[in-house]
Formats: structure tokens, sequence, C-alpha cells
């Protein structure tokens, strides 16, 4: 199936998934709503570089859901693939729009405490050697090229 409505985002979740459980025809289905904040620079009328925070809403279903509660907590950086949807409603009279991401593909992409844990133990466990390399003399013909 072609894409004609794909999102990627790259970022960081703003709190802890919200988890709400439905039910429907006997089976429950769960569903996972959290923030993402993408940044980026853009230069303004000065040529100066100002930084930019974007705030993205995020719905993932079942195994999802699932997962976003187990292993995503506020700060988490994912990488995000979705379709842009958007809901409406009416307040006061007047109609109002939604957007949201509802992701259909979320991966965890820092290290856990234990992973910098052991990356910082094999690094104190490799060593270095230096050798003397000041009396190498250089070739005397010419470069080939």
């Amino acid at each position: 199936m072609a894409y004609n409505n794909k999102i990627v985002l790259i970022g960081n979740l703003g709190q802890d998934p919200k988890i709400l459980i439905f039910e429907k025809n006997n089976k429950k289905i769960k569903k996972a709503s959290f923030s993402i904040a993408t940044s980026d620079d853009f230069k303004d009328s000065n040529g100066q570089w100002i930084p930019r925070t974007d705030w993205h809403n995020i719905e993932l279903w079942r195994d999802d859901a699932e997962m976003a509660e187990k292993h995503l907590v506020k700060g988490s950086k994912v990488y995000l693939e979705g379709k842009l949807k958007s809901r409406s409603y009416e307040k006061d009279g007047e109609k109002k729009y939604f957007y949201y991401v509802e992701g259909e593909r979320i991966l965890k992409i820092e290290k856990t405490i234990n992973e910098r844990e052991l990356i910082d133990e094999s690094v104190k466990e490799v060593t270095t050697e230096t050798s003397d390399i000041s009396n190498i003399e250089a070739p005397k013909d010419d470069l080939p090229f």
C-alpha cells in the first residue's frame, strides 16, 4: 500500500504516556497518549539562528501502547512513524479541530542506564598504546599523484 499520509518524528516525550483501556467484543484494547517535542533551528531576518520546539500529540494502540506503557517515560527519545489524523468537535457553537499523529511504529532510541553502565565499564577496560613517531622519516621521492 502506498502512503499519501506519512509522518516521521524523532523527539522526546513531554510526559509519561497516559494509558486508557477500552473494551470491544469482550476484548481489551489499550491506547497510549502523549506528546513528543521536536526541535530545529531557523534564521530570523537578522541572520541569527533561533531554536524552535514543536509539540506533537501522539496516539498509540494495542501492542505499541503496551510498549509505551512499559518502556517510555517523560524525556525518552523516540523514533516514530505514523499518520496525521484529525478529529472535530463543537465548542460554543463553533467547530474545532484536533490534530494528532496515530503511531504505526515506535522505537526507543536512547540507551538505558544499564547500557550506559556497561559502556562505561568497557571503556575503562580499554587501554591504548602510543608509539613514538618522532624518528620516522618521510619518503624522499615525490608522491605518485
